[in-house]
């Protein structure tokens, strides 16, 4: 027994799955049950399950259950070309269902309401019945409720014999059980009585529907029921002239005759009773299919077409409607005949794929022009259901072509957006629809009055007074576009709770604030954007000043190993010199480089020449102080070298600045590798260069480090490149921030896409 993931009919939904089986849509109801389209992915065919509500549990329902089960495994053997197979069938303990293939065109009682039907075309239709109720028949079944509803045409009017609901299989042991009434207007007078079922029951049923196909109406326009008329007061089928007078005089006799009030005088098959009605029409029998020349997969292609040509034709003259229903798209979509002809038209299957929710990402990644793509989702969005827009925000937010491109404000698209964000009050759509246009619209470069338009930048504002993921979005994109004009309307109607994290989401994004935001206010949230990147993820900042002192340390205790005045290459002297030396000097950069990648990387939007030469600035500062000391308090103390005069000073000054924006200029580089290529490279150059001015200019200004005048360049060199490989490897050694999640303004696949 499968698992259902519903336990009653009011539970059945769309998209739901059991077996290889996906619901589509409810397509009819009924007092036994109702019926839901699906996809049957193991075929990859349309199909229709018929579910009904099992009874409480008794011994009579499980007797019944069995007896079910038994007739509907000897139905799913039934094969002719005009009746509706059933291909599968289960139950559950409260449910059972029946699955056939899904017909596309409607029933026969569409035809008769239209009106009455040249005999010609009626001895056609009812030609295929009695075909196909004589094959049932000779199957030993009975249908038991034949009528025009349970007569279902295709689109090039086929007809299909269905709803076996009420059908029995006949054998010597159940007839007497083959009871039940049917439907009233076309149930034979034992049906009334309640005895039993017959084939005779059956072809009297077609004898009506015959007068039906003829009249375009029931016997009395319904107002009686010909089989109650016949046991009250024996009347017999009302002269179906009196509706259509041209049709000829024989055939009310063998109208008659075919529904006798006793089942003894009908014809004994609905094939002879069809023979009386050709010959009283003075007709031909018309030739029918037989199994051998039926081609079901051949029929089903067939019918994809006819569906998709007049969808593709509502869809070009009604711009506003889905032109096809969700079946009926599914059954085009399923269909490898149709698969040229769908990519002519490829908005006209991406659209409705959207429209339903089925199948769209698929076909968005199928509609290869960008341009098709963007016009689906610019139609849609104008629509009235979040739950399309939900869609589209979801689509365009993991498009990377889309986002790869750059929309000024007035493209179709981003007007398109906007409307969408205006429509709704769906907070997930707006977010992720505000973070689209912060992805696809080009930054600003500094504040102007008035970006979009004056309506477009207040609805910016009004989204940005929200407490919530939508208003810190669109405060967001008020800062990437620049919108003085936005900015203003959102900080005056914003309550004074909202206003500080609102300016400071603005200034993350822009990197300052206009002029026309009050000073305290503006200076308040950029102290608070500076505390909050400055304290963000200390444990990196910690570790990265480790390293940073580890690297710088070991290079210049290297060096300090390298110059010092003793012979005994493994003096303790000369260990524990060489490692006080390089932690003092290495304590400089643990201070300076966190501080100069703070203050180059975690501020990227604020302009490059004020984080270079801030950073330069502040974090050259330390490492001025230690080189400053280290002259002064080692090499000064030792009579090694002297600081006798400002110009010698101010030139190690300028040295050590040159380090700081050596390493600012390095920390705007994406890739680690080039930052430390580049700060060693620029460490190489301030050092040697220092050296070179001390031995060779007149005025000898004073060097960053001392080295022994005997040595040569290409020793000094040497030396200088191991100092400065060391010192940027520590220096950049880890990131300052782990590796991001989406990029700004693309939100994550979950806020747009699980609903």
């Amino acid at each position: 027994m499968p698992e259902l993931p519903f336990n009653r009919i009011s539970e059945i939904h769309s998209g739901q799955e059991f077996k290889h089986y996906r619901i589509l849509e409810q397509i009819g109801e009924g007092g036994q049950g109702c019926v839901w389209s699906a996809l049957d992915q193991q075929h990859n065919m349309i199909v229709a399950i018929k579910f009904s509500e099992t009874p409480e549990a008794t011994e009579k329902k499980s007797a019944d259950d069995i007896q079910h089960e038994r007739q509907i495994g000897k139905l799913l053997n039934l094969h002719h070309p005009y009746i509706l197979p059933m291909v599968d069938f289960g139950s559950s303990a409260v449910l059972r269902y029946i699955v056939s293939p899904y017909i596309p065109g409607g029933s026969l009682e569409d035809l008769i309401n239209a009106g009455p039907m040249p005999l010609p075309k009626a001895i056609e239709y009812a030609s295929k019945i009695a075909a196909a109720l004589d094959h049932l028949h000779e199957q030993d079944f009975i249908h038991r409720d034949l009528k025009p509803s349970n007569i279902l045409l295709d689109l090039h009017q086929n007809i299909y014999l269905s709803d076996f609901g009420l059908a029995r299989v006949i054998s010597t042991n159940t007839q007497a059980m083959h009871t039940g009434r049917g439907t009233p207007f076309y149930a034979s007078p034992e049906q009334h009585t309640m005895s039993e079922a017959r084939r005779e029951s059956d072809v009297y049923s077609f004898g009506i529907v015959i007068y039906e196909l003829l009249t375009g109406e029931l016997p009395w326009q319904g107002e009686k029921v010909l089989g109650i008329q016949q046991l009250q007061t024996r009347e017999e089928m009302p002269d179906p002239r009196e509706v259509v007078p041209s049709l000829p005089e024989n055939l009310v006799t063998v109208l008659r005759q075919v529904t006798a009030t006793l089942p003894e005088a009908r014809p004994p098959t609905a094939g002879a009773a069809m023979q009386l009605i050709c010959e009283a029409a003075g007709l031909q029998p018309k030739k029918v299919a037989s199994p051998l020349d039926w081609d079901e997969n051949a029929i089903r292609n067939l019918n994809a077409v006819e569906i998709y040509q007049k969808g593709v034709r509502n869809w070009r003259s009604l711009d506003s409607t889905i032109p096809l229903s969700l079946t009926s798209f599914a059954i085009v979509e399923s269909s490898q005949q149709v698969e040229q002809a769908r990519q002519q038209t490829p908005q006209f299957m991406l659209n409705i794929a959207i429209s339903y929710g089925y199948k769209h990402e698929e076909w968005w990644q199928r509609t290869e022009s960008l341009q098709d793509r963007l016009a689906v989702a610019i139609h849609l969005l104008r629509d009235e259901q979040d739950e399309i827009r939900h869609r589209i925000a979801g689509l365009l937010s993991r498009d990377q072509a889309l986002l790869a491109q750059k929309f000024s404000a007035k493209d179709s698209i981003v007007q398109a957006i906007l409307k969408g964000i205006g429509l709704t009050q769906d907070r997930q759509i707006r977010q992720g629809l505000l973070g689209i246009l912060r992805q696809i619209l080009p930054a600003g470069q500094k504040w102007q009055p008035i970006v979009l338009s004056l309506e477009e930048d207040a609805l910016l504002a009004y989204q940005a007074l929200e407490e919530s993921p939508v208003g810190n979005e669109a405060a967001q994109l008020i800062g990437h576009l620049h919108s003085e004009k936005a900015l203003e309307i959102a900080f005056k109607a914003a309550s004074p709770k909202r206003r500080l994290p609102m300016l400071l989401k603005a200034l993350q994004t822009a990197g300052s604030l206009p002029v026309t935001i009050p000073t305290y206010p503006r200076f308040e949230a950029l102290a608070e954007w500076i505390l909050e990147q400055g304290f963000a993820n200390p444990n990196r900042l910690a570790l990265i000043a480790l390293t940073s002192l580890l690297g710088a340390g070991f290079g210049f205790g290297i060096f300090t190993y390298t110059i010092y005045r003793l012979n005994v290459f493994l003096d303790t002297a000369r260990f524990l010199t060489a490692i006080q030396h390089g932690l003092f000097i290495g304590a400089g950069f643990a201070l300076g480089i966190p501080l100069i990648r703070l203050i180059v990387e975690r501020f990227p939007k604020s302009p490059v020449w004020q984080r270079v030469l801030s950073a330069s600035l502040l974090g050259g500062l330390p490492i001025t102080s230690v080189f400053m000391l280290y002259q002064t308090l080692l090499l000064e103390r030792y009579e090694i070298l002297q600081m006798d005069n400002f110009g010698k000073s101010a030139a190690l000054l300028a040295g050590c600045l040159a380090i700081g924006l050596v390493f600012s200029l390095a920390s705007l580089a994406r890739q680690r590798i080039f930052k430390i290529l580049w700060s060693a490279a620029g460490m190489i150059v301030t050092l040697f260069g220092s050296w070179w001015a001390h031995t060779s200019l007149a005025y000898r200004p004073f060097p960053m480090l001392y080295y022994e005048y005997t040595w040569p360049a290409g020793q000094v060199f040497i030396l200088i490149s191991v100092i400065a490989a060391l010192t940027a490897i520590g220096a950049y050694f880890l990131d300052l921030t782990p590796p991001a999640g989406p990029p700004a303004g693309q939100p994550s696949r979950q806020s747009v896409s699980s609903r």
